[in-house]
């Protein structure tokens, strides 16, 4: 899991609880900590306001060798949530996926990250494929703007 570590430019999501609705040029920088886990920064910007956001959390490897973890955010006193990593090389792409009852309901995230702020239309193509053999319906994921003039 420790593959995971550094910089990932989140290129879609589907999900409006952690950040805001319209959060855009959102990276997540992963650090390995001395305890075996990782610390999550989680930064993004609402670009219709030019408000930056953000969330400081852990990854827990509660079983890394299934491609799943456990998201913590220490500061929100709200239980946390076991994650999946349905597919990734570690390289280029990864995507993540959590579904768990909160209360009444369920809550469902999905995110698509790269190591690249760009992404080409070979990157989006083989993410649309691990998608649809996940029957995960694209069109409800969000994509997010990393444009390098709007997120400085």
């Amino acid at each position: 899991m420790f593959s995971y570590m550094g910089l990932w430019f989140i290129q879609g999501r589907y999900d409006y609880a952690s950040t805001p609705e319209l959060a855009d040029c959102m990276t997540s920088v992963y650090r390995k900590t001395s305890w075996g886990h990782a610390d999550i920064t989680e930064r993004s910007k609402i670009l219709t306001t030019n408000t930056p956001h953000q969330i400081n959390s852990l990854m827990i490897f509660d079983n890394p060798t299934r491609g799943h973890y456990t998201y913590e955010i220490p500061s929100d006193n709200v239980a946390d949530w076991p994650v999946n990593i349905l597919s990734t090389d570690y390289i280029s792409y990864s995507i993540e996926w959590s579904c768990f009852p909160n209360g009444t309901s369920v809550d469902t995230y999905i995110w698509v990250l790269s190591r690249l702020r760009y992404v080409d239309n070979l990157f989006n193509a083989r993410i649309s494929k691990i998608l649809r053999s996940h029957n995960i319906d694209e069109s409800s994921i969000r994509k997010i703007n990393q444009n390098q003039a709007l997120c400085s």
